[in-house]
């Protein structure tokens, strides 16, 4: 789901900078900021039904509501940031405008909250190395929107992405994307704009595609191949899945961006995701290392909410 370059370079910018006048300031508050760097806030489920059911209620939307969180580890309060963006999909899968969609049910997935089996973590390196553990639980949140359905992962409330998902011709158009991190009580959200080719639906093994999210002045270009029908099993129900592979190059022979999807054939439901991420930053202060790896598994094809 993540892309990590150049979306993490302000952020351990900053840490980098924090660190050492940490290091200025004394051993004992750099040992307190180390112990609370890494806390991750779970949001109970029962919240995130609740701003669904809040969220689908009102007119079209653009994004899934603020989340309140509850604090499993280090201080209690966090809330997670989240996106402002007004981004309109069209027809081309363009990023501007404001011709709709048309929304095709048996394509993109019916709205509502669906809850997926979690291992995962991710960390940085700075300041001795800090990481978020994800809970056992995360959920994807779908809502209706102009494009045609916005989806929002909620993994604790210091990480969470989302993707505005479209319709169109030849199979399913992701015109949006956003990342949130934080750190140290240091937060980035990031949001892209993205064009280029759909993800198909129905196509052999070895089928690419490609698309390029924007931030600025800078592009990700990440590059889709199929690699075949696989069954999964979600809830005791077998459900034959499109597995697809995107990988991200950034021009760093170190660096390590490979995400595994598989998808409910036919249709833009996840049932799967493995993702395994390892990129480098450099800052003023030396490199610093991001670290993500997990899975998520849908445990059921019809979604609470």
């Amino acid at each position: 789901m993540s892309q990590h370059t150049p979306r993490r370079r302000r952020i351990l910018q900053v840490i980098a900078l924090v660190t050492v006048l940490l290091v200025v300031i004394g051993v004992l508050v750099v040992r307190s900021i180390i112990s609370g760097g890494g806390k991750t806030s779970e949001i109970p489920i029962e919240e995130v039904i609740r701003r669904y059911e809040q969220t689908v209620s009102t007119p079209l939307v653009s994004v899934v509501a603020p989340l309140e969180a509850t604090s499993t580890t280090g201080s209690t309060g966090s809330t997670s940031a989240t996106t402002q963006g007004t981004t309109q999909g069209t027809t081309s899968g363009s990023t501007s405008g404001s011709t709709s969609v048309p929304v095709t049910p048996t394509v993109l997935a019916e709205p509502g909250v669906y809850v997926y089996a979690t291992i995962g973590h991710d960390s940085i390196d700075v300041v001795g190395g800090v990481q978020h553990d994800y809970p056992e639980t995360t959920t994807i949140t779908i809502v209706p929107d102009a494009c045609g359905v916005l989806q929002r992962w909620d993994v604790v409330a210091e990480r969470a992405e989302e993707w505005r998902r479209c319709a169109v011709d030849g199979g399913v158009m992701e015109s949006a994307r956003m990342n949130h991190d934080e750190f140290f009580d240091i937060d980035q959200t990031d949001r892209y704009e993205c064009s280029g080719d759909p993800r198909p639906l129905d196509a052999g093994a070895v089928t690419t595609w490609s698309n390029t999210c924007r931030l600025g002045g800078r592009d990700v270009v990440r590059v889709g191949t199929v690699i075949g029908v696989e069954p999964i099993t979600v809830g005791g129900t077998a459900v034959d899945a499109l597995h697809v592979r995107v990988t991200i190059d950034n021009g760093k022979a170190s660096d390590q961006q490979i995400t595994d999807s598989w998808y409910r054939v036919g249709t833009d439901l996840l049932l799967v995701q493995t993702a395994s991420n390892h990129t480098t930053n450099s800052t003023a202060f030396g490199v610093v290392h991001y670290v993500e790896e997990y899975e998520i598994r849908l445990t059921s094809l019809v979604p609470v909410g």
